[in-house]
C-alpha cells in the first residue's frame, strides 16, 4: 500500500512538472510569434525605406540632370546674346532693316525658350 502511495505521488509530481513544462512551451511559442511577427514587420519597414531611399536617389539624379541641360542652355543663349550684342554694336555690312528684324526674331525665340523652361519647372513643382 505504501508503495502505491508513493508512486501516485511521483505520478502527480510528474503531472505538475508535465504542466509545468507545457505552460513554460506555450510562453516561448508566445514569444517566438511576438519576436517572428517583430522581425516581417522590421523587414517590411527597411524594404520601404530601402525604396524610398532609391526613390529620392533618382529625384536627385534627375535633378542633376536637369540642372546640367538648363547650363548647358544657359551657356549657349549667354552666347547668342553675346553674339547679338556685338553684331548689334559692331554692325556689318548688312542693312539696317535686316538686322533689326533678325535680332527681333531672336528675342521672340529666345523668351518664347524661356517661358517653356518656366511652364515645364511649374509643371513639374519645381517652381511657384
Amino acid at each position: 500500500m505504501e508503495q502505491v502511495r508513493v508512486e501516485t505521488e511521483q505520478w502527480s509530481e510528474m503531472q505538475g512538472m508535465l504542466d509545468q513544462v507545457r505552460v513554460e512551451m506555450e510562453e516561448l511559442q508566445s514569444s517566438r510569434e511576438l519576436w517572428q511577427h517583430r522581425a516581417i514587420t522590421s523587414d517590411i519597414d527597411m524594404r520601404s525605406i530601402q525604396s524610398q531611399m532609391l526613390e529620392w536617389k533618382q529625384r536627385a539624379y534627375a535633378s542633376e540632370h536637369k540642372v546640367t541641360e538648363l547650363q548647358k542652355q544657359m551657356s549657349e543663349l549667354q552666347i547668342k546674346l553675346q553674339s547679338t550684342t556685338v553684331e548689334l554694336f559692331h554692325p556689318s555690312t548688312s542693312s539696317t532693316g535686316t538686322r533689326s528684324k533678325t535680332l527681333n526674331q531672336d528675342f521672340h525665340r529666345i523668351k518664347h525658350h524661356q517661358h517653356r523652361l518656366l511652364d515645364s519647372h511649374r509643371e513639374k513643382g519645381n517652381m511657384p
